[in-house]
């Protein structure tokens, strides 16, 4: 083979790897790893019982990947907590089990079933994995500016009961306990709105929920966390915890 030839040859193997690349799912916008942890600070309001008074609360909230599997391109992870917990606070609030599920490029997030449905992952159960979470689409990648996610029966009324992107911004101030140095990060921004409520999620490849906030239209209910620390599967705690974190 000629020189020219051989050139042509590199090129287009060259060409092939990064077109596979830029085929491939994003794997990291959401860490799936057992172990892998995160601590928010939170701040709670919500109304008394009875009554027309309203209290609020500063406290941590921490979020475990408590087991994890992975089948072909199916990806989960059982949440221990999660800031969809905090929605509706009361002082005696538990973490609840929650599962985020990537198919392929596409994540799923459920509060219901959770337990049940990631044994049926681990289990290999997957055939028909996808018509049982179409109601429970979180997002797809790539994720682009005025996207909707929704379930089937919500596609007609949309964004309304959709997850719409809000905004798709460039961070260069992105400094986590935990985290590695970032000199800029991509944050995605999205919106669930209903007639009652809304729910926004801040997203961060490769670091997951970066920001969350609820705030419910009648009776008081609201709680936005942030991000303050990333452990990585086995990496030590960096600082001590509250007192009143769960």
């Amino acid at each position: 083979m000629t020189k020219a030839g051989q050139f042509g040859a590199a090129l287009l193997v060259l060409l092939a790897v990064y077109c596979a690349a830029q085929d491939k799912p994003s794997e990291k916008v959401f860490p799936m790893s057992k172990g892998t942890t995160w601590v928010y600070s939170a701040h709670v309001k919500w109304g008394k019982p009875g009554t027309e008074a309203t209290a609020s609360k500063d406290l941590r909230w921490t979020v475990t990947v408590a087991d994890a599997a992975q089948n072909g391109d199916i990806a989960a992870a059982l949440l221990k907590g999660g800031p969809w917990d905090l929605a509706w606070y009361e002082p005696n609030v538990k973490p609840q089990e929650h599962l985020i599920v990537r198919i392929g490029a596409t994540y799923y997030l459920l509060h219901d079933e959770a337990a049940a449905t990631f044994a049926d992952i681990k289990a290999g159960k997957t055939s028909d994995l996808t018509e049982r979470l179409a109601d429970d689409i979180w997002f797809q990648m790539p994720i682009g500016i005025s996207d909707n996610f929704c379930a089937p029966e919500a596609e007609e009324r949309a964004p309304m009961g959709c997850w719409s992107v809000e905004k798709i911004t460039t961070t260069h101030s992105l400094r986590v306990p935990g985290l590695p140095p970032t000199p800029e990060a991509t944050e995605y921004v999205l919106f669930f709105m209903t007639n009652p409520d809304t729910e926004m999620v801040t997203l961060v490849p490769g670091v997951g929920i970066f920001s969350w906030q609820y705030q419910h239209h009648g009776t008081v209910a609201e709680a936005s966390l942030k991000l303050v620390e990333y452990r990585a599967p086995g990496a030590r705690v960096l600082r001590r915890p509250l007192a009143s974190k769960h």
